[in-house]
């Protein structure tokens, strides 16, 4: 069996370049990955870190002419950010920050991006684990990516794709005994399964990712999910690709998010005749993810590129690489 053995990963250090941790920092950069949430019946629970960064350079400086933290952006993809205080990063951190609120115009904040918020790849929760984690740092508490991951959870609705960020990996994430605390365990992804990413060319907005689900679900529904899941973790910890396959089913969002993506039928008509794993929606969507035998990669991404070339608004066809590390930070 390729686990970890559901090993705790509560108080893991954050790694630091260099490994010494200090106090209160002057400036420090910090790189999260991006993450693929729910994963089929997973809902709210499993996430797979992977290899697309946010990265945010924050430092300490005079204080300058605004009001609030200072935002500045770097590359293509981060400049379609707010550098106001709508931005993500600036208002977690002013929720987070633990030192005097007068010293908020002192903080330079600046962004890069492999990944935009609405595409389904935890960009709230990257950006929440960013902020959060620089708040800690500034405020001169030792990180450890337990204390990261108990704060960023009380600011980010899915607690598996904060875990993902932070711990890196296939990650299953559940409320503890004690109200308010949650567990995050990680498994091993087989080295045999490779990811591709379709992206349709728009966004979903969580507020209407969210609208499009049910106020309840049916017990027969739920227990579906609930085998289907238990079938998935079992996948994953024993590299069963029949259990995988069966197991990336779901009843809980896909009936009512795939509304929403029409291109999720596609894709899984289009490679139903293949040697596939499966589809499913990554988060909330629209990106689509597809899991396939390494050895069927380079296959089924020409299926893929050739399907998207027909599109009158063709979607990107990305393979994707699982990140092991989560969350990194370098003084």
């Amino acid at each position: 069996m390729t686990t970890e053995e559901l090993m705790g990963v509560e108080e893991a250090s954050v790694p630091l370049e260099p490994q010494e941790q200090t106090g209160s920092k002057a400036g420090l950069t910090i790189r999260v990955p991006a993450c693929c949430a729910n994963l089929g019946p997973g809902f709210e629970t499993l996430a797979l870190a992977i290899k697309q960064y946010l990265t945010v350079t924050v430092s300490v400086q005079a204080p300058h002419k605004g009001q609030g933290i200072k935002i500045t952006t770097n590359g293509e993809l981060a400049s379609q950010l707010p550098t106001d205080n709508s931005n993500l990063i600036a208002k977690v951190l002013e929720q987070v920050w633990l030192q005097d609120p007068r010293l908020l115009p002192c903080l330079s904040v600046g962004i890069e991006t492999d990944f935009l918020p609405y595409y389904g790849l935890g960009y709230s929760a990257a950006a929440t684990t960013a902020a959060v984690t620089a708040a800690l740092a500034l405020g001169g508490v030792q990180l450890e990516k337990g204390r990261i991951f108990a704060e960023a959870t009380k600011y980010e609705g899915n607690a598996a794709s904060a875990g993902a960020s932070i711990f890196g990996g296939f990650m299953i994430c559940a409320p503890n005994i004690v109200p308010g605390d949650i567990l995050a365990r990680k498994l091993t992804w087989s080295e045999n399964w490779s990811l591709i990413a379709t992206i349709p060319p728009y966004t979903i907005p969580a507020k209407k990712a969210r609208a499009a689900l049910p106020a309840s679900v049916s017990h027969k529904d739920a227990v579906y999910n609930v085998q289907k899941m238990a079938l998935m973790i079992e996948a994953v910890a024993a590299a069963d690709n029949e259990s995988m396959k069966a197991a990336l089913k779901d009843k809980l969002q896909d009936p009512y998010k795939g509304k929403l993506v029409p291109e999720l039928a596609e894709v899984r008509k289009l490679l139903q005749e293949h040697d596939v794993l499966g589809s499913v929606l990554s988060g909330g969507g629209p990106t689509i993810l597809t899991i396939v035998e390494s050895t069927q990669k380079p296959f089924v991404i020409k299926e893929l590129e050739k399907w998207a070339t027909a599109k009158k608004n063709s979607c990107r066809i990305m393979a994707l690489e699982i990140d092991q590390d989560g969350l990194v930070v370098a003084d």
